[in-house]
């Protein structure tokens, strides 16, 4: 009798354990330093799902089954594989790397447990595989700086110079990422499959021309200080931005007595359709538009910066938004709109300015 309850019981205890099968997963964060458990955000990741902490504190997680999963946390660029077994509870110990860096706007700061890094110094991820490794003085690299993926595989590779660094990335298939000379002032960027994605060159940290590219090697976009051009894949001309002269600042935008007055350019925005043929220009005064590395986005135009926007339809005017009093913000400073009836212009109606970007998109469709 007493060894039939005891096989009831055990069975009892699987049921209840095949009803809760799912695996909780606690990592704990030690400063190598301090010895301190450090809070932090993170999660895990298989090849189809994330799994984020259940609870407020982001102590654990319930995972389905046991493996390989990638713990990523903002202690770390990239993520580490970790090995959870077939228990009820995981609990795993990461300590943090005692070689850390800041990176400001011009420059990147080492640190080793709270110091600035001096001699030669190696950091590690969580999980102990080599992260970093090189040679500092007074928080500054002296020497080349190897950089590490979890894997083992190479991540970037920094050489130091008194005009600037060279830092070369790489994709973890060992292919270059990423090539970047600020003391030549060049940057190239790749794809994965090795094609060029990107090539720029700077004049005093300054963005001066850039080349784009699609993955199959047909130019994408071409930037430089007064000009913009944007390709589709077929190699057909769809955008172009033209910086034309300096203008007045004074007469473009209101200032006070004391305000420094930047330099205030006259840009022409030309759309073209697929065929080729003019579809939208857009005049209007910015300062350094055309300097973003991103593309060209009309909404970063201040309102009050559109002169005027002029619509085609078969390679002929047929609709044109005028702003009479560009530089100004008033609200009875009102867009006036025209319509092209047989050679003739019409006005049609006006629309407070605040309204330019809707009616971009509107007519734009």
């Amino acid at each position: 009798m007493m060894v039939l309850r005891m096989k009831l019981l055990f069975l009892l205890f699987l049921g209840a354990h095949s009803i809760h099968s799912q695996i909780s997963y606690t990592p704990i964060f030690l400063d190598s330093c301090s010895y301190l458990i450090t809070p932090c955000n993170w999660f895990l990741m298989d090849n189809e799902n994330r799994y984020d902490p259940i609870d407020f504190d982001l102590l654990h997680v319930e995972v389905p089954t046991a493996g390989i999963y990638q713990l990523q946390s903002n202690l770390n660029s990239t993520a580490f594989a970790v090995n959870i077994p077939n228990e009820a509870v995981v609990i795993d110990t990461f300590y943090i790397s005692r070689l850390q860096f800041n990176t400001y706007v011009n420059y990147t700061e080492y640190y080793y447990c709270d110091s600035l890094a001096n001699g030669e110094l190696s950091g590690y991820y969580p999980n102990g595989q080599l992260k970093i490794s090189g040679t500092f003085d007074g928080g500054q690299l002296m020497s080349t700086a190897n950089e590490y993926y979890p894997s083992g595989n190479i991540l970037s590779t920094t050489i130091p110079h008194t005009k600037g660094i060279h830092c070369i990335s790489y994709y973890e298939n060992g292919q270059i990422k990423i090539d970047q000379n600020e003391k030549k002032g060049r940057s190239t960027h790749y794809f994965e499959n090795g094609q060029v994605a990107r090539k720029s060159r700077y004049d005093h940290s300054a963005l001066s021309k850039e080349f784009s590219f699609y993955e199959t090697g047909t130019p994408l976009s071409i930037r430089r200080k007064r000009l913009y051009q944007h390709y589709n894949l077929v190699g057909r001309l769809t955008e172009e931005i033209e910086r034309k002269r300096i203008s007045n600042g004074r007469s473009i935008i209101q200032y006070n007595k004391d305000e420094e007055r930047p330099k205030i350019y006259d840009y022409t925005w030309t759309s073209y359709d697929t065929t080729g043929s003019i579809s939208r220009m857009i005049y209007f005064s910015e300062s350094n538009f055309l300097q973003t590395p991103l593309f060209p986005n009309f909404a970063n135009i201040p309102e009050n910066r559109f002169k005027k926007i002029v619509y085609y339809k078969y390679g002929e005017p047929y609709l044109m938004i005028i702003n009479p009093y560009p530089g100004y913000r008033s609200l009875q400073n009102n867009l006036i709109i025209y319509e092209n009836l047989d050679g003739v212009w019409f006005e049609t109606k006006r629309i407070a300015i605040d309204q330019i970007y809707e009616l971009i998109r509107l007519y734009s469709a």
